[in-house]
């Protein structure tokens, strides 16, 4: 499978964002996503990783409860794309 690889500019984060690591990452998936040009997505590494274990047939990782929750978002993210 073919792959691309683009080296962007260098994201130096602001005093806000070294603050808050959450803010950080949000505005870097942002700044990945106007140069990648894909489309946004709401999916979580959670809801990632219980689609995987749905089409592989695995258990998964985690706690029951985890995966009950990984389960809810991916079916509410489903839903509200409808």
């Amino acid at each position: 499978t073919p792959i691309r690889c683009v080296e962007l500019p260098v994201y130096v984060p602001n005093d806000e964002e070294k603050k808050d690591p959450a803010l950080y990452a949000e505005n870097m998936r942002q700044y990945m996503i106007k140069y990648s040009k894909l489309k946004p997505s709401a999916a979580t590494f959670a809801t990632k990783m219980e689609y995987h274990h749905k089409l592989t047939g695995d258990a998964g990782t985690g706690s029951r409860k985890e995966r009950e929750a990984a389960a809810k978002a991916a079916a509410e993210a489903q839903a509200s794309k409808h």
